[in-house]
């Protein structure tokens, strides 16, 4: 039994005739601890250093049974990587576990953060649901709960085990450097280590603790090997770092690298042609050229598509058996992932909440070629106000049609959030041309349900919706109507992009979580939104009917 930070525990290890292990802090005393009994005690300063070796000699180092590769650099960036080589090497009939910030899986079935099968302890009221119903919280429960927080050393060694355990062959292990500060994987060994790059918020402690893991997990220049992004400026050092310890395939996203000395990546892109629905691609690698075309969105995406090609080289995998396994995968989850029914316009999830990641990924889908930008975005609980203002600031300069929406408020007034966002860009709406010329009675940036319209001299909701479509800025607190009024909006080459929520399918109110997932609402939308008569007008708000038709009766009923 190990037991850490805490003397009185060595009762519990006497009673159960265990060893104790214990952190000599200021009130421990070898007598205070043994005290009672003959239990062996080891004092040590720090009993987390002991966490690690121990873990390892108890679980007999599971990473010796698995093909192990672990993908670090920014979250976004290894999750991505991770999801592609996973693809891959599934591909080659091996049963590959990814552990991720996301959930840690083995093909359909999903482990515990203690390497157990995961099995759902109640039933799921919404399993048969294709989306929530407005105005109304959904339960959320049976659902596997994302991990809260990264393993530790423990918990990693315990999840490889149970990788082991339920049967596989392979582990894919995706890490932020911050993670690695914590000694995740400090005494883990690794087949393939990869260097997916940084984001340009990184801290210089990133690169450090990313050094420190190719220095300690890599040993064998014959056996192991390591793939670096060379994109990245300290990719240098990482490459350094993995020197004389395993053979080292480096790869590049960019047609340009400005910063290049000549010299070519192992694996880069020779041509790229980018679109709101897909990417095409060709790379030079080692082993010849290689083309082919994904459902993943944006420039990033063709770096991530390079590390997956490289990993597959380094691991000798055929070049026809990588190029099916990344054309199979038809999204990473929450980062710019397409809904695709069939719609002229695309519609992408994103999970970005940051002033930055907005400005990002608005940015990537506009580089695709979007006729028209339509962005639904909330900002969750506990932001600031400065905060909140700048998300919306950034929101409105990116965005063509822009939706002020709720993301998690918690215990929050969700109004007072929305007012916080809307009062990062309210000024410059009320102050255009085009709404002066309207001569607005009143403010009318606010929810629907704020107004009442008893007397025309009083805000009037009706008209708010309209001053709202003149300024193309909307306020809809309700989620679920402000994803159905964004993509009623789309005309054919629009994209429609949620963002916030990403691969989340819950929300944050008053305390507990309620099922709500961006995906799921737009696939139900659009199947909606396929029905609806031609007639009714639903590009701006409040929506008009022309020529009532003889099944709008049919359809309204729906």
């Amino acid at each position: 039994m190990l037991l850490t930070d805490a003397t009185g525990l060595a009762e519990q290890a006497r009673a159960q005739r265990h060893c104790t292990c214990a952190r000599h802090g200021r009130s421990d005393s070898p007598e205070q601890v043994t005290a009672g009994g003959s239990t062996a005690a080891v004092l040590v300063p720090d009993a987390s250093a002991l966490v690690r070796p121990l873990a390892l000699a108890f679980y007999e180092d599971p990473a010796s049974s698995l093909t192990t590769l672990v993908v670090t650099g920014s979250p976004a960036r290894a999750l991505a990587a991770g999801t592609l080589v996973r693809a891959l090497l599934a591909a080659t009939q091996q049963q590959v576990g990814l552990l991720s910030p996301q959930g840690y899986e083995l093909g359909a079935l999903r482990l515990t953060p203690r390497g157990a099968l995961w099995e759902a302890d109640e039933d799921d009221p919404t399993r048969e649901r294709a989306c929530t119903t407005p105005n109304f919280l959904a339960p959320y429960r049976g659902k596997y709960p994302a991990p809260s927080a990264a393993p530790d050393a423990l918990g990693m060694q315990q999840l490889l085990a149970g990788l082991v355990d339920l049967g596989a062959d392979t582990a894919v292990v995706t890490v932020s450097p911050a993670a690695l500060s914590r000694g995740q994987l400090a005494a883990c060994r690794f087949d393939v280590a990869v260097f997916a790059g940084l984001d340009a918020h990184a801290l210089p402690d990133d690169v450090s603790h990313t050094e420190a893991l190719f220095a300690s997990a890599l040993s064998d220049a014959v056996t192991q090997r390591a793939v670096v992004c060379v994109d990245d400026p300290a990719s240098a050092r990482v490459a350094a770092a993995a020197q004389g310890r395993a053979k080292t395939l480096t790869y590049s996203g960019l047609l340009e690298r400005p910063d290049s000395d000549g010299a070519q990546p192992d694996v880069y892109p020779l041509s790229c042609e980018l679109s709101i629905w897909d990417t095409a691609v060709t790379l030079a690698t080692p082993l010849g050229d290689l083309s082919l075309r994904t459902t993943l969105v944006g420039a990033h995406a063709v770096a991530e598509i390079a590390a997956a090609v490289a990993v597959g080289v380094a691991l000798g995998v055929p070049l026809a058996t990588i190029t099916a396994a990344i054309e199979g995968v038809r999204a990473v989850p929450g980062q710019l992932q397409s809904v695709d029914e069939g719609q002229p316009f695309a519609v992408i999830v994103d999970g970005a909440r940051s002033v930055e990641a907005i400005e990002a990924s608005l940015k990537a889908v506009r580089d695709c070629g979007a006729q028209h930008l339509i962005t639904v975005v909330g900002a969750t609980a506990g932001t600031d106000r400065r905060f909140r203002a700048e998300l919306g600031r950034m929101a409105h300069q990116m965005s063509d049609v822009l939706i002020v929406t709720t993301d998690n408020p918690d215990g929050e007034n969700v109004f007072g959030i929305i007012a916080d966002v809307v009062s990062g860009f309210d000024h410059e709406v009320y102050s255009s041309r085009e709404v002066r010329r309207k001569m607005p009675r009143f403010p009318f940036l606010k929810d629907y349900s704020e107004f009442v319209s008893d007397d025309y001299y009083q805000d009037d909701p009706w008209a708010a919706m309209q001053y709202q479509s003149v300024a193309k800025r909307y306020v809809i607190a309700d989620r679920f109507h402000a994803i159905r009024a964004a993509l009623g909006m789309a005309s054919d080459g629009d994209a429609v992009v949620l963002l916030g929520k990403g691969a989340e399918d819950w929300q944050l109110v008053n305390g507990s979580k309620h099922w709500f997932s961006d995906t799921s609402e737009a696939r139900a939308a659009l199947t909606v939104l396929a029905k609806q008569p031609k007639s009714l007008h639903t590009r701006t708000l409040p929506y008009r009917i022309v020529d009532w038709p003889s099944d709008m009766n049919d359809f309204i009923g729906e």
